[in-house]
C-alpha cells in the first residue's frame, strides 16, 4: 500500500513537473516582457508602412496641399505590397498647385556599426516632373556628414537606390533624414504611387532591428548629468528661485519653452519663472504664443486703462483660446494687474504671433476704448486691412493719445507699422512666417521699448524658442524665431527648455477643435536627455546645456495634434537650448476649454454685423 502511494505520489511530482516546464516559459516571457512592452521594429516606430494611426494620415507628411491621399494592398513584382498613393484634388486656397513633402529623421541604434547605408523605395508616378527622394546623415550636432538625393519620375514600378557613407573623418552619422518631396501644378492626372521603404546599413535590415534590443544593449552607463551642476527648483518657492541662476542675470530676452502644451506642470513651472523674473529680473514684457491683436484688449485690462464686469468677461473668453489652463493663465493675467498698480515701470503681456484674419477682439479693444462713434473709422479700415489709414488717422487722434498714454499708444502704433511692414492682409506669408513674424515683433519690442538691464520674457512651444535651425523642414529652410534671436542678439538670448520625464499630457484626438484625450508619454530612449533626469531621481530642478554630453541626441518635443508622431526627436540636446528645466512627472491640463472654435465662429458673426451696421449709418449720413 506504501509503495502504491509513494507511486502515484512520484507519478504527480512528475506530472506536475512537466505541467511547469510547459508553463515556465510563458510565465517567464510575461514577468519579464509583460505585453505592453512587447519589442517594436524600427519599421513600426517609424511607420515605414506609411501608416499614421486611425486617421491613416502618414506621421511623415510635413506639408500637402492639393493631395488626396489613401493606401491600399496590391502586387509588385509578384509581392504583395502596401501602397501609398497621393493623387491631386483641387484645393481650396489661393495657390492651386499640388505640393507634398515628408520627412523623417531616424536614429541610427549604436549596436549598428556600418560606414556604409543604402536606403531604397519603390515609385511609380504619373504627370510628375520634379518629385524627389533625398537622404541626408545627420551628427551628433545635427550637421550632415553625407547627403545623396533621386528624381522620381517613372511610369512604372522602379527601385530607387541611394548609397552613403555614414562617416567623415572623426564624424560618425547618428541619424539618417529621408525626405520625399513633390512640387507641382494643377494638373489633375498627377499621382504618386510609394511602396517598400527600406534602409540597410552594412548589409543589415533596419526596419527589421527591435527598438527593445537597443535599450537593453545602449545602458549609456558612461552618460550622466553632472551632479554638481544641477539647481534643484522648489514649486513652492518664487522668491528664491533665481538666485543661484547666474546666466540670466544679463541676458535681453529670455525664451521659456514648452516641450509639450499639453502638461499641467510645465504650465505652472513656466508661470513660476516669469513671476520671478518680472518682481527679481526687471522683465517688462511677457509674450505669448498668440496673436497680437488678440491679447490687446487683455494687456489694455492689465494696464488698468479699460476695466468693467463686462471687460472682464471678455478677458475670460479671450483666455479661452488657449491651448492651456484657462482658470491657471487668467490668475496670471489678475496678478499681472495687480502687480503694476504699486510698480513705478509697468509690465505688459502680448501675443508674438500676425494672423492674416484679424482677431474679433481687436475690434473690441477699439470699441472699449473709443465706443461705436468715436471708433467708426478705426473698425472699418480694419475690415478692409487699410493699416496705412489707421496709423496715419491715430497719430492725429488726441482722444486715443490720451486715452492710452504715450507708452501704450507707442506699442499700438508700433503693432500698425509691423503689420504694414510685413504685408498683412495684402500677401501671401511665406513657408515660415509664423517663426519670423514672431522674430520680427519680438525684436521691434527689444529695441525700442527695453531700457538697459530690463528683459523680455516669451511663452511658446520649445520648437519655436531653439537656438538650431530646423532640419526636418527640407527643402523648406525653416528657421525658429529663437535661431533668428540668438544670431541677432548672441548671448543676450537665452532659451530654456522645459521638459518633462514621464506620466500623461493632454492632446488633440484629430485635428484642431477636436476632442482632447490624455496619452501616456512614452518611455525616454537611453540616449535621451530625459532618461539621464530620470535617473537623477530629482524631481524638479534646472541644468545648463554646456555641462551636457554631445551623445545625449534626443530630446521629447511633442507638437499639436501629434497623436501618432514620435513623441522623442533627434536633437544636439548640448546646443538645442541653452539650459533645461526638468520635472519629473506631468499630468493633463487642467481647466482647458474644447469650444474655442464656435466661440471664434460667433464672435465673426457678431463682429460682421457691427461693420454692416456701421456702413448703413455712413450711408445715412452721406
Amino acid at each position: 500500500m506504501k509503495q502504491k502511494l509513494v507511486r502515484i505520489g512520484i507519478s504527480g511530482i512528475q506530472k506536475q513537473k512537466e505541467r511547469f516546464c510547459l508553463i515556465f516559459p510563458v510565465l517567464l516571457f510575461i514577468f519579464i516582457f509583460p505585453a505592453s512592452s512587447i519589442a517594436q521594429t524600427i519599421a513600426e516606430e517609424y511607420n515605414f508602412n506609411f501608416k499614421g494611426g486611425e486617421e491613416q494620415k502618414w506621421s511623415w507628411i510635413k506639408n500637402q496641399t492639393g493631395c488626396f491621399t489613401y493606401i491600399e494592398s496590391m502586387q509588385i513584382k509578384k509581392d504583395d505590397n502596401i501602397v501609398y498613393k497621393i493623387s491631386y484634388t483641387p484645393p481650396p486656397s489661393k495657390n492651386k498647385n499640388m505640393i507634398f513633402i515628408t520627412s523623417c529623421t531616424i536614429m541610427i541604434p549604436e549596436q549598428i556599426n556600418g560606414d556604409s547605408c543604402q536606403v531604397s523605395i519603390k515609385s511609380k508616378t504619373r504627370e510628375i516632373t520634379n518629385a524627389w527622394l533625398t537622404v541626408t546623415a545627420l551628427n551628433s550636432n545635427e550637421v550632415a556628414v553625407a547627403s545623396e538625393d533621386k528624381k522620381l519620375e517613372h511610369p512604372e514600378w522602379t527601385d530607387n537606390v541611394l548609397s552613403l557613407k555614414l562617416t567623415d573623418g572623426k564624424y560618425k552619422a547618428q541619424a539618417l533624414r529621408i525626405n520625399i518631396f513633390y512640387f507641382g501644378n494643377s494638373n489633375p492626372d498627377q499621382q504618386i504611387c510609394l511602396s517598400d521603404l527600406q534602409i540597410n546599413i552594412d548589409g543589415k535590415d533596419l526596419g527589421k532591428q527591435s527598438i527593445e534590443d537597443q535599450t537593453v544593449i545602449n545602458t549609456n552607463i558612461h552618460k550622466r548629468l553632472i551632479k554638481n551642476k544641477i539647481i534643484k527648483l522648489s514649486h513652492d518657492n518664487d522668491s528664491t528661485l533665481l538666485t543661484r541662476i547666474n546666466e540670466l542675470k544679463d541676458k535681453k530676452i529670455i525664451g521659456l519653452g514648452e516641450c509639450t502644451h499639453g502638461s499641467q506642470e510645465l504650465k505652472t513651472a513656466v508661470i513660476q519663472f516669469s513671476k520671478n523674473l518680472i518682481q527679481n529680473g526687471d522683465c517688462r514684457f511677457v509674450l505669448l504664443e498668440a496673436p497680437v491683436d488678440a491679447l490687446l484688449l487683455v494687456d489694455a485690462y492689465i494696464q488698468g486703462i479699460i476695466s468693467s464686469p463686462d471687460i472682464e468677461k471678455q478677458i475670460k473668453e479671450i483666455m479661452q483660446m488657449f491651448f492651456t489652463n484657462n482658470s491657471e493663465l487668467m490668475g496670471f493675467v489678475d496678478w499681472l494687474k495687480e502687480y503694476n498698480k504699486t510698480s513705478l515701470r509697468k509690465v505688459h503681456l502680448s501675443g508674438m504671433d500676425y494672423k492674416d484674419i484679424i482677431s474679433p477682439y481687436f475690434y473690441d479693444y477699439l470699441l472699449n476704448l473709443l465706443d461705436k462713434e468715436k471708433g467708426r473709422y478705426y473698425l472699418l479700415k480694419l475690415y478692409d486691412k487699410e493699416f496705412k489709414d489707421i496709423l496715419q488717422y491715430a497719430h492725429e487722434d488726441v482722444y486715443l493719445k490720451t486715452k492710452l498714454g504715450e507708452e501704450n499708444f507707442s506699442l499700438f502704433t508700433q503693432y500698425i507699422e509691423t503689420c504694414i511692414n510685413l504685408g498683412i492682409g495684402s500677401q501671401l506669408p511665406p513657408p515660415d512666417y509664423r517663426d519670423f513674424y514672431m522674430f520680427t515683433y519680438t525684436k521691434q519690442l527689444a529695441d525700442h521699448f527695453l531700457k538697459k538691464d530690463e528683459k523680455l520674457i516669451i511663452h511658446a512651444h520649445s520648437a519655436h524658442l531653439s537656438n538650431l535651425e530646423r532640419f526636418d523642414s527640407f527643402p523648406y529652410k525653416e528657421i525658429p524665431a529663437g535661431n533668428r534671436l540668438k544670431k541677432y542678439y548672441g548671448d543676450k538670448y537665452y532659451s530654456i527648455g522645459f521638459q518633462v520625464g514621464k506620466g500623461t499630457f493632454t492632446q488633440e484626438s484629430a485635428g484642431y477643435f477636436s476632442k482632447l484625450i490624455a496619452l501616456p508619454l512614452s518611455k525616454p530612449p537611453y540616449n535621451s536627455f530625459e532618461h539621464l533626469a530620470l535617473s537623477t531621481k530629482e524631481s524638479y530642478f534646472y541644468y545648463p546645456s554646456k555641462y551636457m554630453d554631445d551623445g545625449i541626441v534626443e530630446l521629447l518635443v511633442i507638437p499639436r495634434m501629434a497623436r501618432y508622431q514620435r513623441q522623442y526627436q533627434f536633437h544636439s540636446v548640448k546646443n538645442w537650448c541653452d539650459a533645461y528645466v526638468f520635472i519629473q512627472e506631468s499630468t493633463p491640463l487642467k481647466n482647458v476649454t474644447t469650444g474655442e472654435f464656435e466661440t471664434m465662429f460667433k464672435q465673426f458673426l457678431r463682429i460682421k454685423e457691427l461693420i454692416k451696421e456701421l456702413k448703413a449709418n455712413e450711408e445715412q449720413y452721406n
